[in-house]
Order: C-alpha cells, then sequence, then structure tokens
C-alpha cells in the first residue's frame, strides 16, 4: 500500500471516529441523582402563550415603528404548530426590513422570548427575455429588493432535568437562554435560517417593458410558521448551524451555502445522508481516478488506441461547463472538480499532440537530445518502447500500423457521431431559442451546450468502442481510471434515480455512461490477455503488400 493510500485510509478512520463520537453525544443525556440539584425548564407541561409577530424597518423594534401583524395564544407542547399568512405593510419593505417574533407565558410575562429574521434581500433581478419575440426589451439591471417567501421558527419543548453542575453541550450554550434569578433555563426559539436559501424569495417589483417598476401587492405577503422541536432535533440543527459558520469562515460563498441550504429544505434526514454518502464515494472515485489517469498517461510512449476527437470532444464539453458555472456565479467548491478536469484534459492532449510530432517529424524528447549531445545515445540507433519492451526497426512499423488503425476507427466514429448529434442538438437549438427566455444570447449558446454536453455525454465514449474493436486489444486504456470513474457514474447516477424527483426518461438516461463501461468489460473479456498487444519482443517481416506481418518471439 502506497503513501497516499495510507494517508487517505488513516483520514477516512479519524473522520468515522469524529462522526462516531459526535453521533453518541448527540444521544447521551446526563442522568440525574436522587439528591443533586437540577435545571429545569420554566415552560413547564401546557403552559399557556401569547404569540405575537411583527415586523419593523430597522434592526431594532421600537414602539414607533414596529407594526404587529398577529397574535394569538396557544399551549406549550409537543403539538404546538401553526401556519398563518401574513401581509406586509408597504412602509415597512425596506432593506432592513425584519420579522419579530415574541414568545412569552401569560401569567410570566417577564419570561419572554424574542427571535428577529431578516424577509428582505437584495438579489439581482432576472433578465431572462425571449430572444426572439423581445429582442430589444430593456432589462433593469442591478440588485432589486426581494421577499422570504415563508419564514420558520422552531421552539424547543423539552422538559429534561440537567444536573447543576452538568457544563451544557456546546451547541446547546447559544440556544438556551438561562436565566439568573432562578438559576434554570428558558427554551431555545429560533428562526431557522438554514431552510432559507435565494430560492425562497421573490421581487417586490414588477419591471415593465419599459423599464419601469411597480410594487406587486401579491407579493407582499409571507407565510409564517412556528413548530415545536424536540431535543434531538434541536442539538442537530445546532451543529449544522455551527458548520455553516465554519464553512463560512473557510471561503464557502453565499451562492454555495445557497446550494447546501436549498438541500436541507428540499429533502428529509434520510435523503440528506444518503446525498452525502454519493457525495463522499463521487469525490473518493474521482480524486483516484485522476490519479490513475495521471500516471497511465505519463507511461504512454505512443498514441496506439487514443482517441483524439473523444480529448478534443471533452476538452470542448469542460470549456463550455466551466464558462456556463462561471456565468451562474458558483462558487469554487463546485468549480474546483471541474477546473481541476479540465487542466487533466488539456495536459492529455498536449502529452498527445507530442507524440504525434515525434511520430510524424522523428522528433525526440529533451531528454533524448541531451543524451545524445553527451554521446550516451547513438543517433543510429532506431529502437523504441512499446508496453514497457524495446522493439526492433520491424517492431516500430508494426506500431505504426497500430496508430494508423486507431486514427482511421477514431475518424469514422466520428463522423458518425456528428451525423446523429448534429440535427438533434440544431432542432433543440431553435425550439429553445423560440420558446424559452435567455438573459443574452451567449447565455442561449451556454445553455444549448450544456444541455448536449449532459445528454450526449456517453457519445465521447463510442469513438474508443471502436478503436477497440478494429485493434482487438483493450490494453492501451488505463483500466484502473476506468474502474474509478465507473464507480464516481455509477454512484452520481443513483442519486437522481432514489433521491431527486425527476422524469423516469432522465433517470435511465443516466445510466448510459454506464450501458458504454459494460461495452468496455465485455472487450476486455472478448480480447483476452494472450490477444492483446504481448509483452515481448516483436519482430516484423514485411508481407507482399508492403504491412507488417507479426512474428512474435517470447524472450
Amino acid at each position: 500500500m502506497g503513501f497516499f493510500r495510507k494517508c487517505c485510509c488513516l483520514f477516512v478512520l479519524s473522520y468515522l471516529v469524529a462522526l462516531g463520537s459526535v453521533v453518541y453525544q448527540l444521544f447521551d443525556v446526563p442522568q440525574l441523582s436522587p439528591h443533586e440539584i437540577a435545571r429545569e425548564n420554566l415552560y413547564t407541561p401546557d403552559l399557556k402563550l401569547n404569540v405575537s409577530v411583527y415586523t419593523s424597518p430597522s434592526t431594532k423594534c421600537k414602539s414607533d415603528s414596529c407594526h404587529l401583524l398577529w397574535h394569538n395564544t396557544t399551549a406549550y407542547s409537543e403539538d404546538m404548530h401553526i401556519t398563518e399568512t401574513l401581509t406586509i405593510p408597504l412602509t415597512v419593505l425596506e432593506k432592513d426590513c425584519h420579522l419579530y417574533l415574541s414568545v412569552k407565558p401569560i401569567n410570566s410575562p417577564e419570561l419572554k422570548l424574542v427571535e428577529r429574521l431578516p424577509i428582505v434581500r437584495m438579489l439581482p433581478h432576472s433578465a431572462s427575455r425571449n430572444l426572439v419575440s423581445k429582442p430589444r426589451q430593456t432589462v433593469q439591471k442591478g440588485d432589486m429588493p426581494h421577499l422570504l417567501r415563508s419564514a420558520t421558527f422552531g421552539l424547543l419543548v423539552d422538559h429534561t432535568r440537567w444536573p447543576a453542575q452538568y457544563a451544557f453541550p456546546e451547541e446547546l450554550r447559544g440556544l438556551l437562554r438561562f436565566n439568573e434569578k432562578h438559576k434554570d433555563y428558558l427554551p431555545a426559539l429560533w428562526a431557522e435560517k438554514l431552510r432559507i436559501s435565494r430560492w425562497d424569495y421573490r421581487p417586490i417589483m414588477d419591471v415593465d417593458e419599459q423599464g419601469d417598476e411597480q410594487i406587486n401587492t401579491n407579493m407582499t405577503k409571507i407565510q409564517f410558521t412556528l413548530t415545536a422541536r424536540k431535543l434531538l432535533m434541536t442539538r442537530l440543527y445546532s451543529i449544522l448551524a455551527i458548520s455553516a459558520e465554519g464553512m463560512a469562515k473557510f471561503g464557502i460563498t453565499e451562492n454555495e451555502m445557497d446550494e447546501i441550504r436549498w438541500m436541507i429544505k428540499r429533502h428529509p434526514w434520510k435523503l440528506i445522508v444518503a446525498e452525502l454518502v454519493f457525495g463522499i464515494i463521487q469525490s473518493w472515485c474521482a480524486g483516484f481516478a485522476v490519479k490513475n489517469e495521471l500516471q497511465h498517461w505519463r507511461k504512454r510512449k505512443n498514441r496506439v488506441g487514443v482517441s483524439m476527437s473523444s480529448l478534443v470532444i471533452g476538452l470542448v464539453q469542460r470549456v463550455i461547463w466551466l464558462a456556463y458555472l462561471f456565468e451562474h456565479h458558483t462558487g469554487w467548491l463546485v468549480l474546483g472538480p471541474r477546473t481541476v478536469d479540465f487542466m487533466t484534459e488539456v495536459w492529455k492532449i498536449l502529452k498527445a499532440t507530442r507524440m504525434k510530432l515525434q511520430e510524424k517529424y522523428a522528433v525526440s524528447s529533451p531528454e533524448v537530445e541531451e543524451q545524445k549531445k553527451e554521446g550516451e545515445t547513438e543517433e543510429e540507433e532506431d529502437d523504441t518502447e512499446f508496453e514497457g519492451r524495446k522493439l526492433t526497426p520491424g517492431g516500430q512499423e508494426w506500431v505504426k500500423k497500430q496508430i494508423r488503425v486507431s486514427a482511421e476507427a477514431d475518424g469514422q466514429a466520428t463522423k458518425w457521431m456528428l451525423w446523429f448529434c448534429t440535427p438533434l442538438i440544431v432542432c433543440y437549438a431553435l425550439y429553445s431559442l423560440w420558446y424559452f427566455d435567455h438573459s443574452s444570447w451567449i447565455s442561449f449558446l451556454l445553455n444549448t451546450g450544456v444541455i448536449y454536453s449532459t445528454s450526449f455525454s456517453f457519445m465521447n465514449m463510442i469513438p474508443q468502442v471502436l478503436i477497440n474493436y478494429k485493434l482487438k486489444s483493450v490494453e492501451h486504456m488505463s483500466w484502473g481510471a476506468l474502474c474509478y470513474k465507473a464507480l464516481a457514474s455509477f454512484s452520481n447516477d443513483l442519486y437522481p434515480f432514489f433521491v431527486t424527483d425527476l422524469p423516469m426518461i432522465y433517470r435511465i438516461s443516466c445510466f448510459s455512461d454506464d450501458v458504454i463501461f459494460l461495452i468496455y468489460v465485455y472487450q476486455r473479456w472478448l480480447y483476452p490477455a494472450q490477444d492483446r498487444v504481448p509483452a515481448f519482443e516483436v519482430e516484423v517481416g514485411k508481407g507482399s503488400d508492403g504491412d507488417a506481418d507479426g512474428k512474435i518471439k517470447q524472450e
């Protein structure tokens, strides 16, 4: 086992131990002895509460600026769940508009809990339009105020008696509120900000065709929810909130945090765990795939079995994806792996181009040229390496023939792909241009390119199938990288199939890459080791047609 794998295994083991410790602490509640002083919740079971909702255009709810939106009474119990639709006054809809929730017992108003939540966020206005029917529509640029669609507050309902000398868990210290008079604690009240992303806001202003702003009165409503939370869910929420703050300190952008919040809101915790597992497996396999592919290409000496068209098309697809992600202001959490993939593809193309120049113009590598200058290598020596073995001049001709066969098969498969894909992508582009809205022509081209890259990604693997068939060999392929890529692709395909709610036709289409991989596996079985390019020195005699007839001599 190499040093890299040992470090990875040690990291995974440490992570699992830390995760197990956190899970154990979540269910670990200290036991109270009969003679020990306890800290209790000052909100007794079925306590009558006054619940009020205010709004204010500032960060402080003063008497002259607060507007009462809703008021009611409820009982403090695990069944507590309140949902109301509130209308925000137009006079307070400003940049710093906040929603305030006040909860206090009817008989003990001094035990009051207050929590606030900003409900207005400045976001870029959607500049999409139909490029055919409205090509010259004036679009308002810059940020516009957006109102939150729904606000959810959680109230801890728990009557656990904690030992007085016990230090509360770190995740609860920032939520529980301690009463200095009674030495007990008030329950936690919080706004569930982790469930709020930029897609939960809608614009307050409408922009007409002339670019004038008008307030849409239907967009000033917000759904308010107050629900009871148990101790375990409260601790889980607090841990997630602390983790989110830590990620923000490490440079995670607001757009990336919105992606995480959207996942937390949309899926229950079981599906979130499944998403994390799939994401870890995919990232792990993708990293090992890059490592194995780089090792394979560093050892390559010729272009036997290499599909240049697949490399070029793959590079174009990666450029389109990067441009698309940059246009949508995607954070480096997603851009990072894509950039590494792009740089790997560029390096492979440069390596293949260099090998092609060496084959065509007999250009030696800088190392060989330096050895020639020092007299360590004779210029008349014409031996080359193939699969780690020295070849005679006849063997070199055999290798050149394999390269010609690979290039012909690659060109033929590429021509078939263009005939099949071009009409489909042109038809979709026209359909999208006529019926869908786009912010600009560049956005339209990028969206069309991304649809092509997503829908026809498996077509990029077909030239390799034909090359393997023509060569009757799969020895030139990097099977380590291919297996890791297949595992990453399979885990990525399970995500839309079992986790997200997508059409069945899209779920089935995700397995197209896996079908091509199964064809590769079948070809590996069809062309066994003794029929592949052998690891022997090759002596070739010329036939009547001038081609190389292979005679293999075992060392």
